[in-house]
C-alpha cells in the first residue's frame, strides 16, 4: 500500500503528469456523455489552439500511460457500459455555501472534540417518497441536538407565527425556538422534545408510538432530557442512520450522521457548527408574469385566481390596491440558517 500511495502522490505533486491523467480523464468522460445522447447535436467548431508538447513531456506521459495500461483491473478503464450509471448534476449537487460557514460565537473545539458530519434530508417537494439531502453541518461531540437544530436551514421556520389581535398582527420571531413552534428529535427510540410547551412534541410521539408498538418493532420513549441537555457524546449514534426530526407541525427532516472523527490539525479551531453545504432554496415566481421570484403574499383580493396569491413588486403595482379587506404581506427572508449568528466583531463594525 505505500508503494500504492508513494506513486500516486509523485503522480499529483507533478503538473504535468496532473494534468495528462486529468485530460485522460475528462476525454474517457466525454466520450461516455456521447454514448448517452440518443440524438446526434451539432457542435460549433473550436480553433485547435493546442500547443504542441516539447519532446521531455511526451516521454514521461508515454511511460505514464505505460503503466496505466499495465494495470490488470477491469473495473479501471471507464467503458461504453459505464453510461448506465452516469447522470446528470442535480439541484441538489449545487452548494450556495462558497467557503465554510461559521456560526457568529460558536464554540471552540476543546483536545478531546470528535468531529461529527451530518446531513440533513427533507422531502421533495412534488412528492413525499423521495427525500434529497438540504445540508450538511460538522459539529462537535460536546455540541448538544439543539446547536444542530439551531443552524438547520428550513422554509418552515421562516414562516412568521401570527395571532390577530383586533386589527393588529402580532409576529414571533422566527429564529427564537422559544417560540410556540416544537420540534422532537427520535434517536435510537429516544424522542427529545424542546422543553419549551408543556407537553412538548415529545409525549404525543411517545404516546403515538405505544399505540402503534404492535406495528413496529421497537417502541419509542420519551428522553429525559430535552434537546438543549441532550450532547453527542452521551448518545450511541450509528453511521447513515436515518434519524426523524419533527418540527413546525408537519415538517419533517431526516438526520443522518456521515462521519465521526478526530479532529485534523487543519480543522477549525471556534465557530462550531460549521456549515458546509446548502441546496440553494427553490424560489416561488409571480403568479402573474411567471418571470421573477415573488416578493408579496396577497390575501382575500377576488381579482387574483387564489388566495394567498404570491406577485413581485411589478406585478402588485400594476394590479394597484384592492379593497380594505385585502392583506398583504412581505415573504420572508430566508435568514434563520442562512445567516448565522453576528460575532463580537461584526457588531461593533455595524
Amino acid at each position: 500500500v505505500a508503494d500504492m500511495k508513494r506513486e500516486l502522490t509523485d503522480v499529483l505533486e507533478d503538473p504535468v503528469l496532473y494534468a495528462y491523467v486529468k485530460d485522460q480523464h475528462d476525454k474517457s468522460v466525454q466520450s461516455i456523455y456521447e454514448a448517452m445522447k440518443k440524438t446526434k447535436i451539432r457542435r460549433k467548431r473550436k480553433h485547435d489552439d493546442t500547443v504542441e508538447p516539447p519532446e521531455s513531456t511526451k516521454t514521461r506521459t508515454a511511460e505514464l500511460q505505460g503503466k496505466l495500461d499495465t494495470i490488470s483491473l477491469k473495473c479501471w478503464p471507464l467503458d461504453l457500459g459505464a453510461a448506465m450509471f452516469v447522470r446528470g448534476s442535480r439541484y441538489t449537487d449545487y452548494n450556495s455555501v462558497h467557503k465554510l460557514k461559521f456560526t457568529g460565537k460558536g464554540a471552540k473545539r476543546r483536545p478531546d472534540d470528535l468531529i461529527i458530519i451530518a446531513s440533513v434530508y427533507s422531502h421533495v417537494a412534488y412528492t413525499w417518497n423521495l427525500v434529497e439531502r438540504c445540508s450538511q453541518h460538522a459539529l462537535l461531540s460536546s455540541q448538544t441536538l439543539g446547536d444542530l437544530y439551531d443552524i438547520i436551514p428550513c422554509l418552515s421556520n421562516e414562516l412568521p407565527q401570527e395571532v390577530y389581535e383586533g386589527q393588529v398582527f402580532k409576529k414571533f420571531d422566527p429564529g427564537n425556538r422559544a417560540d410556540p413552534s416544537g420540534m422532537v428529535a427520535v434517536i435510537e427510540g429516544t424522542a427529545y422534545g424542546d422543553g419549551f410547551a408543556d407537553p412538548d412534541y415529545a409525549v404525543p410521539t411517545d404516546t403515538l408510538h405505544s399505540k402503534l408498538v404492535q406495528t413496529v418493532s421497537t417502541g419509542v420513549r420519551k428522553g429525559s432530557t430535552d434537546v438543549d441537555e441532550t450532547y453527542f457524546n452521551q448518545l450511541a449514534l450509528r453511521l447513515n442512520e436515518p434519524y426523524w426530526l419533527l418540527h413546525e407541525g408537519n415538517c419533517e427532516h431526516y438526520i443522518v450522521i456521515d462521519e465521526i472523527r478526530l479532529a485534523h490539525a487543519d480543522d477549525p479551531l471556534d465557530g462550531f457548527p460549521l456549515t458546509l453545504h446548502i441546496t440553494p432554496p427553490g424560489l416561488d415566481n409571480c403568479r402573474a408574469c411567471q418571470k421573477v421570484p415573488a416578493v408579496h403574499s396577497v390575501v382575500g383580493d377576488v381579482r387574483l385566481g387564489e388566495s394567498p396569491c404570491v406577485l413581485c413588486s411589478p406585478c402588485w403595482r400594476a394590479m394597484g390596491p384592492g379593497d380594505q379587506e385585502v392583506r398583504v404581506h412581505s415573504l420572508p427572508k430566508y435568514e434563520h440558517g442562512w445567516i448565522l449568528g453576528k460575532t463580537a466583531e461584526d457588531e461593533l463594525r455595524t
